[in-house]
């Protein structure tokens, strides 16, 4: 999407996207709560994926990398 030039400035513009996010605070390194939300994140992430992928191949919807 993006090769940007080590010698100039360059505007760009980036597409909307969706992404999945956790929001806390605390400790990453201690906090049970911070392991548990990346547990669930990568579940849910990865089971999204391959929902996309499949409907890709399927012509169901565009291009999600």
């Amino acid at each position: 999407m993006y090769n940007p030039s080590a010698k100039e400035v360059s505007i760009v513009d980036v597409p909307e996207m969706n992404f999945l996010m956790i929001d806390g605070e605390g400790d990453p390194n201690t906090s049970q709560e911070y392991h548990d939300s990346i547990e669930a994140l990568f579940s849910v992430s990865y089971k999204v994926k391959f929902i996309t992928k499949k409907r890709e191949l399927a012509g169901l919807c565009g291009n999600a990398s």
